[in-house]
């Protein structure tokens, strides 16, 4: 399959086994794979992106936005968002490649590709 950056892709982790003594090629017991299967991805949107200077997130319940650049270092850190749409001015940062960390209310990760430039 072909993904492209933004695309949402979902995985289905097996504890399963080759155990061919009883023709049961594979075991899909999933009891020891924890928080995995019944996670939707939360609706988030950040554009444009690329950017020149201001970025626009629309997501809800947002406690956190971190802003990493190419080298795994924090460059921003925003704090709880309780309206759905915020935006950032990121005119201070050079052009290049950053990464947006957006933790939600949950506790839940997400990571987007940001372009500046």
């Amino acid at each position: 399959a072909n993904y492209t950056i933004g695309d949402t892709v979902s995985f289905h982790i097996s504890t399963g086994t080759n155990d061919t003594t009883n023709n049961d090629t594979t075991n899909n017991d999933t009891s020891d794979a924890t928080g995995i299967l019944g996670i939707a991805e939360k609706s988030i949107q950040v554009f444009p992106n690329p950017t020149a200077g201001f970025v626009t997130i629309v997501a809800n319940d947002i406690d956190e936005i971190q802003i990493v650049n190419a080298l795994g270092q924090s460059v921003g850190t925003w704090k709880a968002f309780a309206h759905e749409t915020t935006q950032l001015d990121l005119n201070e940062l050079p052009n290049g490649h950053y990464f947006l960390r957006i933790q939600d209310s949950d506790g839940m990760l997400h990571i987007r590709p940001l372009l500046k430039g």
